[in-house]
């Protein structure tokens, strides 16, 4: 499939999964969600998040090789909080939580 036809498949696919990063720290967070669908590699970026703020992306049917990395901002730049990977699409939700010098998370 060419890339165009991936992308117009993207679009019209039913959601298969998604994943929702709410952020209880003391720092701004953000995630990058990726994976492979019909072939072609998309990412999903969620801008930052603030204290109190759920951010979620969805996962059409048929995807594959999802990576997720959620990430802190501190002093200088970003941290990487936690990376998961997955086969295929999920349903998942985290909470991260914290200091910028102690960051957490867990599955909620």
């Amino acid at each position: 499939m060419d890339k165009k036809s991936a992308i117009m498949a993207h679009m019209l696919t039913e959601q298969g999964g998604s994943v929702l990063v709410r952020c209880e720290g003391g720092f701004i967070s953000r995630f990058t969600l990726s994976y492979e669908f019909e072939g072609i590699e998309f990412s999903k970026h969620s801008g930052n998040i603030s204290l109190g703020v759920n951010k979620s992306e969805s996962v059409p049917i048929g995807a594959k090789n999802l990576f997720l990395k959620v990430e802190e901002m501190w002093g200088f730049g970003w941290s990487t909080i936690f990376i998961q990977q997955f086969a295929e699409p999920v349903q998942k939700c985290y909470k991260v939580y914290g200091t910028t010098l102690n960051p957490k998370w867990i599955e909620i």
